[in-house]
């Protein structure tokens, strides 16, 4: 069976991007809480080592589009070069 890597990355970086805005709204309507879950998910048991980060905890324009498009970059590159490495390390061959 061949896999159109294209289309699932180009599938996987749209679900990224959409988790990326989802998590940048999250922040720009409350900062502090989503601090407080960041520090969760490092192990943290509170947010004082993460209280130099709070002042840029700002969502403009500018970052925001800045995100969004390297993380669909990135996802699509990461998940088109799995898909390509697993068609040659999986598929058969022969006649």
């Amino acid at each position: 069976m061949k896999h159109d890597c294209c289309k699932i990355g180009v599938a996987a970086a749209t679900a990224v991007a959409i988790g990326y805005t989802l998590c940048a709204l999250f922040v720009h309507i409350n900062p502090q809480h989503a601090l407080q879950l960041s520090a969760q998910l490092m192990h943290l048991t509170s947010t004082e080592p993460l209280a130099p980060y709070v002042p840029y905890l700002h969502i403009t324009a500018e970052n925001y589009i800045s995100g969004v498009v390297q993380s669909f970059i990135y996802s699509f590159a990461l998940v088109w070069g799995s898909c390509c490495l697993y068609g040659i390390m999986f598929t058969k061959r022969g006649k």
